[in-house]
């Protein structure tokens, strides 16, 4: 009886194996194309906005989000929505409320080869708040608007923000990309936990707050009132930053770089990783670091520049800018 049911589990492995040797194949045969392997049935709605709004709230889960603006006079929500999932599109208390309503079975939910899409038309530019709760939907912000607050809170996002914020952006995901390009806000705070950001043309007229455990962090031509950063692992690359008062800077392992950077007082901190590049106007250095070289410029006029290392080089030059 023993001999006859290790053959059964013997077989039934071989069978396993033999099950993933043809789906590779199938896979490879397709060029790895795991779209069409989807028999999901996806079809197209068109939910029609009629009345007056000036706030959003979208709650999704799987379904990317685009918000657009709409060159005519109608604003609609238009849903790639799987079997058995829709969405339910209301206006109340002067806000747009998106709710994506998914009457799948949990088993229905395991694999999941297709994405779909939300496609948001607005047909006005100014708005109050933005606010979006998603698990994995990547999020892509038109610049044609300008809102007044927007938050963002996501598990596995990619996030792309391009329209001016007149108070405060907040986005805060699990795992995904940040990037952000070409507005203005008076405060930022960006938090991801595995995953990169990267910040280009950003006037931030008070504070800007980068989070980040896992990844890198790229900045190009950012200005601010304080900015602080810190992380675990990754490095930053600061390029045309500048700060009017403080800049606060800090990893665990991960190198950082300033090409064309300021502010009245410098801090920064890295265990493991070198920190070089360029500042704009004269500080008094004060740097640490076991094992590396130290080259920094002799002053005894400015603002303070305070640089420690565990391990690495601390190479800094004052330039014109």
């Amino acid at each position: 009886m023993k001999k006859v049911s290790n053959l059964i589990i013997l077989g039934s492995i071989g069978l396993i194996f033999i099950g993933m040797i043809i789906f590779v194949i199938s896979l490879s045969t397709n060029n790895w194309d795991f779209g069409k392997f989807n028999s999901e049935n996806i079809s197209t709605n068109t939910y029609q906005v009629e009345d007056y709004f000036n706030n959003i709230v979208i709650e999704e889960t799987i379904c990317d989000i685009n918000i657009v603006y709409s060159e005519n006079s109608s604003c609609n929500v238009v849903a790639e929505e799987k079997e058995n999932v829709s969405h339910i599109v209301e206006v109340k208390d002067n806000t747009l409320i998106i709710k994506e309503n998914d009457q799948r079975k949990w088993y229905e939910k395991l694999i999941n080869f297709s994405d779909t899409l939300i496609i948001i038309s607005i047909n006005k530019n100014i708005l109050n708040d933005l606010k979006i709760d998603t698990s994995t939907s990547d999020i892509n912000i038109s610049n044609k608007f300008t809102f007044n607050n927007i938050t963002i809170n996501g598990s596995t996002s990619d996030v792309e923000l391009y329209s001016n914020v007149i108070g405060d952006v907040e986005i805060n995901l699990s795992t995904g990309d940040i990037e952000v390009n070409n507005i203005t806000c008076k405060n930022m705070n960006l938090q991801v936990s595995t995953g990169d950001i990267e910040i280009e043309n950003v006037n931030c007229l008070n504070d800007l707050e980068i989070t980040v455990s896992t990844g890198d962090v790229d900045l190009d031509n950012v200005s601010c009132n304080n900015f602080n950063s810190n992380g675990s692992t990754g490095k930053i690359i600061l390029k045309n930053v500048i700060a009017l008062n403080n800049m606060n800077l800090e990893r665990s392992t991960g190198d950082i770089k300033f090409e064309k950077c300021d502010a009245l007082n410098i801090v920064v901190e890295t265990n493991t990783g070198s920190v070089k590049g360029t500042l704009l106007s004269n500080k008094i250095f004060n740097v640490e670091t076991n094992t590396g070289k130290k080259d920094v410029p002799e002053s005894v006029s400015g603002g303070s520049c305070k640089i420690s290392t565990d391990t690495g080089d601390i190479i800094i030059e004052i330039i014109d800018k």
